[in-house]
């Protein structure tokens, strides 16, 4: 054994005049380090918040494994499991929630870097949804190297009677002609609703082109 921990992570938001509680959060956790390049790391979180006129009191156990028996690869799992709040104003509930995700991370040369991931989560009676994301790096140089995310989402909210599937690609070019200059263009996404809150974004997205130029001196 390496390392072992404990610990806890806290925080809680008042009323701009300090006069009720908004909101706390909780979190105990522990966790281990072995020899043999594996952590294995545990806790539960408390969490109250005032929402719809009332304080609402949610938790979630959860465990997290990683493993990274060589330096070409790494893999964790992540499984939460507990109570969660649906933040609507006209029909707030609690229900059971269930949160899976998987990664991998590949480095069959110095050249190529490969992330896998997957995950679904649940909320009991209110939606289900599931994301899927294969990314790819490919280092030409020192000064040039591209990036490619092929991402596939799925949700389905039922209270609302909707769901979304997209399938997207991002890729990303990045040029450093230089030590100090940085040059960037690509495809991203922004959320078109952004819900408070929310353990998972079920809102639509819209692609986003950019190209942006980084220039970094030195004050002193």
């Amino acid at each position: 054994m390496r390392l072992f921990e404990i610990g806890y992570n806290a925080n809680i938001k008042y009323d701009l005049d300090l006069s009720e509680v908004k909101e706390h959060y909780l979190k105990p956790y522990s966790g281990v380090i072995l020899s043999n390049k594996m952590e294995i790391w545990t806790g539960v979180g408390f969490q109250m918040v005032h929402f719809a006129g009332k304080d609402n009191y949610m938790y979630a156990p959860w465990v997290f494994f990683e493993t990274y028996p060589m330096d070409l690869f790494v893999a964790d799992i992540d499984f939460v499991c507990g109570k969660y709040m649906w933040f609507d104003e006209n029909d707030p509930r609690i229900e059971q929630f269930r949160k899976y995700k998987l990664f991998i991370n590949l480095r069959p040369t110095n050249k190529i870097d490969i992330e896998v991931s997957s995950e679904y989560q649940e909320l009991h009676d209110i939606y289900h949804a599931q994301v899927h994301q294969v990314t790819l790096k490919y280092q030409f140089n020192k000064q040039f190297w591209i990036r490619g995310i092929l991402q596939y989402s799925y949700s389905d909210v039922s209270v609302n009677n909707e769901s979304y599937s997209t399938l997207n690609l991002y890729p990303l070019f990045v040029y450093n002609p230089y030590a100090n200059i940085a040059v960037y263009a690509g495809i991203t996404s922004l959320d078109h609703e952004e819900k408070e809150h929310s353990q998972l974004t079920l809102s639509e997205n819209k692609n986003t082109y950019f190209l942006k130029v980084s220039y970094t001196f030195d004050v002193f």
